[in-house]
């Protein structure tokens, strides 16, 4: 902590002696220590804002571009060499301190509160670099953990699913849509990878899961948390029909 007289101040020549390498060498607590309150209030009122606002516009592109200049200069152009030098010589220290070796050294010394603050800043760049991240792709319409757009179509361009399951999904997208209308070519495709006893199968499982879905939402059934982080929720999924509309008993 930084008191008064900036005893604690991690930054500068007077309270660093090893700044020599850092970009804040010639800070002095008196008058950087009120930047940083001032960024950090900035900081806070964007949190507040990219909480609340989406879509897209000079608004957004701004509250974008505020978290990632946090983001790249908390966790780059702060920190200085004795981050990456407090990283390699923590497992030496740690593997030779029960023998005595380095002599003289402990992990403290590489540990010295202003490293320590440098570390803070590249956690926290991480995470405002994570925040950006998910606010961009939210504004997009996009799954702020994975990035889909669509989940509807998005995995006919997606190099994560062979050609053979696109083609299950293809059939199940088609099954679930009102009327539930299947081409000629995709069953007949179906039909080169799967036998009769499979494609009953795989089409009972849809139907099923299709049978399932249809009867929480007009029951109005939430989300019981059962499969959390198994699937993302896109941003513009409705939460129409969430109120429970019937008591469920166990």
């Amino acid at each position: 902590m930084v008191d008064a007289r900036g005893s604690g101040f991690p930054f500068g020549s007077e309270n660093d002696p090893g700044v020599a390498l850092s970009v804040l060498g010639a800070a002095r607590a008196q008058t950087t220590a009120r930047v940083i309150v001032a960024l950090g209030l900035i900081g806070a009122v964007a949190a507040v804002a990219m909480a609340r606002v989406r879509g897209r516009g000079i608004l957004c592109a701004t509250l974008l571009g505020v978290a990632w200049t946090i983001a790249l200069v908390l966790a780059l152009l702060i920190p200085d060499y004795r981050v990456l030098m407090a990283v390699a010589y923590t497992p030496i220290v740690l593997i030779g301190e029960p023998f005595g070796w380095p002599p003289g050294v402990s992990l403290l010394d590489a540990f010295p509160w202003p490293v320590v603050n440098q570390f803070v800043c590249v956690g926290g760049g991480l995470l405002w670099a994570a925040t950006a991240l998910a606010y961009g792709r939210r504004s997009a319409g996009a799954c702020g953990f994975c990035g889909w757009k669509d989940a509807s179509s998005g995995f006919r361009e997606s190099a994560a699913f062979s050609s053979v399951v696109k083609l299950v999904l293809e059939y199940a997208a088609e099954m679930t849509r009102t009327p539930a209308v299947i081409p000629d070519h995709l069953f007949g495709t179906l039909r080169e990878h799967f036998d009769e006893a499979q494609l009953v199968e795989l089409t009972a499982a849809i139907a099923w899961e299709n049978h399932r879905a249809r009867f929480n939402h007009a029951l109005g059934m939430g989300y019981g948390g059962f499969s959390e982080g198994s699937y993302c929720l896109l941003a513009g999924d409705s939460e129409e029909g969430s109120i429970p509309r019937m008591e469920v008993h166990e």
